[in-house]
């Protein structure tokens, strides 16, 4: 069912990922090394426009924002709060939370680890997080 959800979002939102002939399945991703914190790998991303992540938590992601960019998160398995510009959510498998360019964020798992999809447009390389603790 949660996959229905997001591909009817992705195809609604014209950001689904066409352009690649290996498609990922998101419940069997398991990460390619070991890992103390966070983990993130690209998983489709070959213009300028877009690029998603899978991203693994196992403690926190420092409060930040994004100068440039915004970014869609959902949450494919664990539990966490996320902070989002002040205002605290409890985030679970199945919730989307979309972030603003400029709007800070973080995030602390309190049941772990936590998977997640970060969809980012325009395309994010890395240099656009400005951390503001």
């Amino acid at each position: 069912m949660l996959m229905k959800q997001i591909l009817t979002f992705l195809f609604l939102t014209n950001a689904f990922f066409v352009l690649s002939n290996n498609p990922v399945n998101l419940y069997e991703h398991e990460p390619s090394e070991s890992f103390d914190n966070i983990y993130s790998k690209m998983l489709f991303g070959d213009n300028e426009l877009v690029n998603s992540f899978i991203i693994y938590i196992n403690e926190s992601v420092p409060e930040h924002f994004h100068q440039f960019h915004s970014e869609h998160v959902l949450i494919i398995e664990g539990s966490g709060i996320f902070k989002i510009d002040n205002e605290l959510f409890h985030a679970k498998a199945g919730d989307l939370f979309f972030l603003p360019k400029k709007v800070s964020h973080g995030f602390t798992v309190t049941e772990g680890p936590v998977k997640a999809l970060s969809i980012q447009a325009p395309y994010f390389d890395g240099t656009d997080r400005i951390l503001t603790e």
